[in-house]
């Protein structure tokens, strides 16, 4: 030391922090951004957060591509880092990479902003209900020329071509029809709209205890003319931290009360003493409970029966959501064409929210895809399906309602306790061979398979399993694709959409067509629509 006399202190402990987030469900999230990611590859990265829809909790919380905190300046991603080793001037391969380790270094879910397109109509329907402007009862007219609506000069278009005719509310809703919301708008004006916008806490900062947090980019009220109001009604001029608007969403479905997030839990120091804690934070109260009532209804619709046809639809579970697909501003109105968000939002139990995720890809490949319910809606689904029974909340059905059966344990059972097993569960036995147990089945233990479908059994000496090739069925109806299934000997689960909802086709399937798999294996089904409703 380069002094004479020195004194040294002994070290002392710390104090222990204390987060919110739950590293199961962190896990959940991480994995399907990474098959997001994987799938549509955005440009600009993509991101989730989901919250304690009744305390304002971040329970996880991810960016992609993240990095290794032991090790922070090495690019992780791939695409970043072929990018920069085509760079051979040392200048500006430097320049590159600090910007590109800046990008991997920001939480996309509290620094940046994104337009969320569709998403944000739950905010303009609340309103609208809240002020008694519109009412749940009420019905909209979208007209055969792309349900045009002309404000100050300027057309705005619904994306069907045809129109959507009339319209309930949860239509409006579920068919993201345009027109319908900025009649919505023009009815609150200006003011009512500029004062619930800042009411969901659109304006300002969350407050959320992290660092760098994002400032939304908004109309102003002084600005907001007819166009901007039109535009603003459908999500499509502001642009908000992806925080914000999962925060402001928790408050359109708990009831109306707009909650401070929060990431730490508590600070303890090395006594026991907390010196810090956070608990939950109402901010204020936006919208009534009847409002909330209606909103939870209304998206839960959107899920379910007519409902979103590429989203969080889990058979035995009532889940709310709704999509958004927004075009990158150009100006003020004007926009790209091929340069997108990406986004869903959802929440569960519908009845009760517990929880509510957004998920958000930010330019995702237009020549795969680039809509919202289906570059993001089927991964907010899979975090839900797994997500949901770890809280504690399981699937429950009314009388008549289609079923996803659990496979029970059934090797080292006789075939006979077997059989009576499965015909319980609504499920069909199909014995191999002459002897007393079951000593190899098909599917697995704790697969879930749809109602009626056969449970393979073999018995005594039988060791050769039998098989069955994977039928092609991409663009089938489920009418088709149960014939396909049932010759082949394959057994399905349906995810993504209700097999009742008009127009659904199936969109994905878990088995490549051609492979040779165990007959009755278990196929996944992911069901939707073609439609751009979001």
């Amino acid at each position: 030391m380069p002094y004479r006399y020195s004194k040294t202190y002994p070290a002392q402990d710390g104090d222990d922090v204390y987060i919110t987030i739950d590293m199961a469900l962190q896990t959940y999230l991480e994995s399907e951004i990474t098959k997001l990611v994987e799938e549509f590859r955005p440009a600009k990265r993509a991101c989730g957060v989901m919250l304690n829809a009744k305390t304002g909790a971040v329970l996880t919380m991810a960016s992609s591509k993240g990095f290794d905190l032991n090790d922070p300046r090495t690019i992780y991603d791939p695409a970043e880092l072929a990018k920069l080793n085509l760079i051979t001037n040392e200048e500006e391969r430097s320049e590159a990479l600090r910007a590109a380790q800046e990008k991997q270094w920001r939480n996309k879910c509290v620094t940046d902003t994104y337009i969320p397109g569709s998403v944000f109509k739950v905010f303009t329907a609340s309103a609208g209900l809240e002020e008694n402007v519109i009412s749940y009862d009420d019905h909209w007219f979208c007209n055969k020329n792309h349900g045009e609506i002309v404000v100050s000069g300027e057309a705005f278009h619904c994306w069907k071509k045809s129109g959507h005719g009339t319209e309930s509310f949860e239509d409006i809703l579920t068919n993201s029809c345009n027109p319908a919301f900025i009649e919505i708008s023009q009815k609150m004006g200006a003011d009512l709209f500029c004062e619930y916008f800042a009411g969901f806490g659109l304006a300002e900062k969350t407050g959320i205890d992290l660092y760098g947090e994002g400032v939304p980019i908004y109309v102003r009220r002084n600005k907001m003319g007819p166009v901007e109001l039109a535009s603003s009604s459908f999500g499509q001029t502001n642009s908000l931290t992806p925080i914000e608007m999962v925060t402001g969403y928790a408050a359109v479905v708990n009831g109306g009360y707009l909650l401070k997030p929060y990431l730490v839990s508590k600070v303890v120091d090395q006594s026991g003493n907390v010196v810090v804690s956070n608990e939950k934070t109402v901010r204020r109260q936006v919208i009534s409970e009847d409002t909330s009532e209606e909103m939870r209804r209304a998206l839960q619709a959107v899920v379910e029966g007519n409902g979103d046809t590429k989203g969080a639809f889990i058979r035995g579970y009532k889940i709310g959501g709704k999509s958004g697909t927004a075009q990158k501003i150009q100006g003020s109105i004007k926009t790209t064409d091929d340069k997108y968000y990406a986004s869903y939002c959802c929440f569960a139990p519908a009845d009760d929210p517990e929880i509510v995720l957004l998920m958000m890809a930010d330019e995702p490949n237009t020549e795969i895809d680039y809509y919202g319910s289906s570059v993001v809606g089927p991964y907010s689904r899979d975090i839900f399906e797994k997500a949901l029974p770890y809280l504690g909340f399981y699937p429950t059905y009314a009388e008549g309602d289609e079923k996803d059966i659990s496979i029970p344990l059934l090797v080292d059972t006789t075939v006979e306790e077997a059989k009576t097993e499965l015909e319980r569960r609504g499920l069909v036995p199909e014995v191999i061979g002459e002897g007393m147990y079951v000593n190899v089945q098909t599917p697995l233990t704790g697969s879930y398979v749809s109602e009626g479908s056969t449970v393979l059994l073999y018995t005594g000496g039988v060791t050769e399993k039998l098989t069955a090739v994977v039928p092609n069925l991409i663009g089938k109806t489920m009418a088709e694709a149960n014939k396909l299934l049932s010759d082949a000997g394959l057994n399905y689960v349906t995810k993504g959409a209700s097999t009742n909802q008009e127009g659904v086709k199936i969109l994905r399937q878990s088995l490549t067509a051609g492979q040779t798999v165990d007959k009755w294996t278990v196929i996944n089904l992911d069901l939707g629509t073609t439609d751009q409703s979001g």
